[in-house]
């Protein structure tokens, strides 16, 4: 590629001290080594200025069931134009470009400029996708992090007000307990006994033949999702780069009915453990129940919270079962030139989305001078998502 070398300028400027977590080790999975992106073809998208790169518009290519078909989907990720460059309608233009250029645009998070360029190119909306956490073995110092990394685009007097209330009056240290008082009723409350069941849960490190079955199985109950074949699944969570996934799968007699997929995530990122993609065969409900009761069995005692993403109800109605509060809302968005067929609206109400979809769970370190938290790595105020 004859515009890598200005693109990786773009990066650095763009992303400052996150730039070594797009480029290039994850760039090069994500764009070049990705098995779904057209042959021929680099999937970046850029707003030039003579030779000098001063926007651009990524897709991560692959495989979405809709229709009753698998298609080829592309994902919006790393979205963003050089602030000197911003109120001269270059975002516009990338992505209308782009929604001209492939079958099918999607996003499942997106910073607020983003949502509004899509919604005036009449982008289709989604289903809900809630966002939970389940609140375990949380400190104070675990939620000024928080407050901290949630708030690193506020005003200093934010920060300022944060410091003050966590550092010197104590404020998080009893919210902690708070949070895991009334996480802990909220789980007894919703828990209820689980019938005998001969399911067994076994970790596992790639995903083989019996996973195209699963899928090929389970797929008819979805009107819209990622095609979980092997060959994608391996890709996404077993040569991803720099980021290491643990895989758990459920199976009975008849063969495997379910996995999950789980990130630890540890210092300098926000402590926690990520549900980064749950999927089982219909009927779901129970399967993915034992599924999560072996994560938050594993870490209720160690890790301050666990966090998952879901629109399928299934999926929504087992986290809830399990003590997870809804903490958070996404409306993912559909464009591109196959957007405008016949039932694609009636398909996408039955869209599913995880953390797993577009480049949702990545690697974000938390730091902030105020804070009292120091890491090599600081997140850039000018990262978007697409």
């Amino acid at each position: 590629m004859s515009d890598e070398p200005q693109v990786r300028r773009f990066l650095e400027i763009f992303y400052t001290a996150r730039f070594r977590t797009k480029y290039p080790n994850r760039w090069q999975w994500q764009f070049v080594n990705n098995p779904f992106v057209p042959r021929h073809t680099l999937p970046v998208w850029l707003a030039l200025d003579g030779e000098n790169v001063v926007g651009q518009l990524s897709l991560q290519y692959s495989p979405i069931w809709i229709k009753g078909r698998t298609q080829l989907g592309a994902w919006g990720v790393d979205f963003g134009v050089l602030p000197s460059y911003r109120g001269q309608g270059l975002g516009f233009r990338l992505q209308a470009l782009v929604a001209q250029s492939v079958p099918w645009l999607l996003s499942a998070v997106m910073d607020r400029s983003a949502v509004r360029i899509k919604e005036r190119l009449g982008f289709i909306k989604g289903p809900k996708v809630q966002h939970f956490r389940r609140f375990c073995h949380l400190s104070g110092a675990d939620i000024l992090r928080y407050l901290f990394f949630k708030t690193r685009s506020r005003a200093r007097a934010w920060r300022v007000g944060i410091r003050v209330f966590g550092q010197q009056l104590g404020g998080v240290s009893a919210l902690a307990a708070m949070l895991r008082t009334a996480n802990s009723r909220y789980a007894a409350l919703k828990a209820r006994p689980h019938a005998a069941n001969s399911l067994q849960i076994e970790e596992f490190d790639t995903f083989g033949s019996e996973f195209d079955k699963l899928w090929e199985e389970s797929r008819a109950a979805y009107g819209m999702t990622t095609a979980r074949t092997a060959e994608y699944l391996n890709w996404r969570y077993v040569e991803c780069p720099d980021l290491q996934y643990r895989k758990f799968r459920a199976s009975d007699g008849s063969g495997v009915t379910g996995f999950l997929v789980l990130r630890e995530r540890n210092l300098p990122e926000l402590k926690s453990v990520r549900i980064v993609d749950l999927f089982c065969r219909p009927p779901a409900l129970s399967t993915m129940e034992n599924l999560l009761q072996r994560v938050v069995a594993n870490y209720v005692n160690t890790y301050p919270f666990i966090e998952a993403a879901c629109s399928h109800p299934s999926g929504v109605a087992a986290l809830r079962k399990l003590g997870f509060l809804p903490m958070e809302e996404h409306t993912p968005l559909a464009g591109g030139t196959l957007s405008g067929e016949d039932d694609v609206a009636i398909a996408i109400t039955g869209w599913t989305v995880t953390m797993g979809d577009q480049d949702w769970d990545q690697f974000r370190p938390v730091d902030d001078e105020e804070s009292g938290f120091t890491h090599p790595s600081r997140p850039s105020r000018l990262s978007q998502h697409s």
